[in-house]
């Protein structure tokens, strides 16, 4: 029997490793300047695209996370200021 288990790997350091390597691979001659286009294979590509969808969905998450905490900060500062409003009456 096989025990395996499934898991979710972010693909960062992959990505760059990889780009790495395509650069070393393109740059073998120090002497000359480097190119600014580079070919990317479509399984690269496909990692690169996973390695952004997980940069993406993780940088949303937090921009929602302070997002909400943002409004609770307003809304605490709004009844507050009415607070202190009613009680110089």
């Amino acid at each position: 029997q096989l025990k395996m288990e499934t898991t979710m790997v972010a693909n960062i350091p992959y990505s760059k490793v990889i780009l790495q390597e395509r650069i070393k691979l393109k740059q073998k001659n120090i002497q000359s300047k480097a190119k600014n286009e580079i070919y990317v294979g479509p399984t690269t590509y496909r990692r690169f695209m996973e390695s952004f969808r997980h940069l993406y969905f993780q940088k949303a998450g937090e921009r929602t996370r302070s997002i909400e905490k943002l409004k609770k900060v307003i809304a605490t500062l709004d009844k507050t200021r009415a607070d202190s409003k009613i009680m110089k009456k």
